[in-house]
C-alpha cells in the first residue's frame, strides 16, 4: 500500500508507516539494604524481586506476554505491567519509579537530559515494529484519504466530511492524549506531513482519549468520528 494514499474498509484503514518501539532501560536498583519483603525498600516484595514496567498502550498486550514467559523461568520475580501513555513511562523510568519504560517513540532530547541530571542512565532496545491505522464508523462513504486531506482533517483545516467527498456532517476527531508515543508519531507523519509542515499542530477541537481501544471504542460508536491507533 503508498504511503500517500489511505484506503478504507469498514472501522479500517492502513497508514504504511512503521513506528519503531523502544523499550528503555536503566541499570537495576541496588540491592535493597533494609530486611527482604520490606515494602519501603525497592526491588523486593514479600521475598520476590519487583520490576515494574509502565508506559505504551500500544506496547501493553505484548508487555502482558513478555511478563507471562518470564515468570515461567523466573516464579520468583514479580512484574507489575501498566500503561499510562510512552511520555508516562519514561518518566517513571528517570523519577525511580519504573525499572522498564515501554514507549512507540524514541526518547528525547530533554528527557535525556532529566535522567542525566538524576544519574539515570536509559538504554533504549527496539523490540517490535508496529503500523499505524486510520479509522472511521463503517457507515462512512468515504473510501480513501492522502496524507495531506488527513493533514487538513487532523489540524482542523477541513471540519466537514462533505468537503472529502462525504456527507454534510461535522467531523468528530477522535485524539490520542499527549503522553502518547503514538499522537506524537501520527503528528510527525501525518499532521505535519512527515515534517513538511512544521507549523501544524492538532485541531484544538480535537478530542484526547486515554487509550488505543478507547480510540476504537469512541469511532465505532460515531458516524461522524475519525481517528487513529496502533495496528497492534
Amino acid at each position: 500500500m503508498s504511503r500517500k494514499q489511505i484506503t478504507f474498509a469498514c472501522l479500517r484503514g492502513i497508514l504504511a508507516a512503521g513506528i519503531a518501539v523502544a523499550l528503555v532501560g536503566c541499570p537495576p536498583h541496588p540491592e535493597p539494604s533494609g530486611p527482604v519483603g520490606d515494602p519501603t525498600q525497592p526491588g523486593a516484595v514479600s521475598g520476590r524481586t519487583m520490576i515494574r514496567q509502565i508506559g505504551s498502550t500500544t506496547l501493553l498486550a505484548l508487555a502482558e506476554k513478555w511478563r507471562e514467559g518470564f515468570n515461567q523461568e523466573h516464579p520468583d520475580t514479580e512484574i507489575a505491567v501498566s500503561g499510562g501513555g510512552s511520555g508516562t513511562g519514561i518518566s517513571a523510568l528517570i523519577s525511580g519509579t519504573a525499572e522498564i519504560a515501554n514507549a512507540s517513540r524514541p526518547i528525547k532530547d530533554s528527557e535525556k537530559q532529566q535522567a542525566q541530571a538524576r544519574g539515570v542512565v536509559p538504554v533504549a532496545h527496539i523490540v517490535a515494529y508496529d503500523g499505524m491505522v486510520v479509522i472511521v464508523h463503517p457507515s462512512n462513504p468515504v473510501g480513501e484519504l492522502s496524507i495531506e486531506q488527513l493533514s487538513d482533517i487532523f489540524s482542523g483545516k477541513t471540519t466537514n466530511w462533505r468537503q472529502m467527498g462525504g456527507p454534510d456532517q461535522e467531523i468528530l476527531i477522535i485524539n490520542r492524549d499527549s503522553s502518547s508515543g503514538t499522537y506524537e508519531v501520527f503528528k510527525e507523519l501525518v499532521v505535519q506531513m512527515n515534517g513538511t509542515a512544521p507549523e501544524r499542530d492538532y485541531a484544538v477541537a480535537a478530542l484526547a482519549m486515554q487509550s488505543n481501544q478507547i480510540v476504537v471504542q469512541t469511532v465505532a460508536a460515531s458516524k461522524t468520528a475519525i481517528g487513529y491507533c496502533g495496528l497492534s
